[in-house]
């Protein structure tokens, strides 16, 4: 019980926002009809980040965006893979538990998108 005690106070004492925000998104972004699709955070303008709302929602670091409060899952489409192939968290949300936990533990795309669906809130 001492020990639990101990991990909950040590949770308390780490930086709120460490729970909640997001880092950006380190592969492609894809979609949007602003310009977003096939770009990289890295290296985005501030006048890139204010006309893109893809951007905004991939690269919140980048774009200087506060942090999400809650854990939901993208609507957007996102790569996968090199060959531009596309995820989509309606796609996991409808597998099985034990499908989602494989997914998301081999696709890191599919764990930074569909934080819901792979069951880390």
């Amino acid at each position: 019980q001492n020990y639990q005690i101990h991990q909950f106070r040590a949770y308390l004492k780490r930086n709120p926002s460490d729970r909640f925000c997001k880092k950006d998104f380190e592969g492609k972004v894809h979609g949007g009809k602003d310009g977003a699709s096939g770009r990289k955070c890295s290296g985005l303008t501030s006048k890139a980040c204010k006309l893109s709302y893809s951007l905004r929602n991939f690269c919140p670091v980048t774009c200087d965006m506060p942090c999400q409060t809650s854990c939901v899952d993208s609507y957007f489409g996102f790569y996968i893979n090199k060959n531009n192939d596309q995820g989509y968290c309606n796609f996991l949300a409808s597998r099985s538990k034990k499908q989602r936990e494989k997914i998301c533990k081999e696709k890191e795309e599919f764990a930074y998108m569909c934080p819901e669906s792979c069951g880390l809130c």
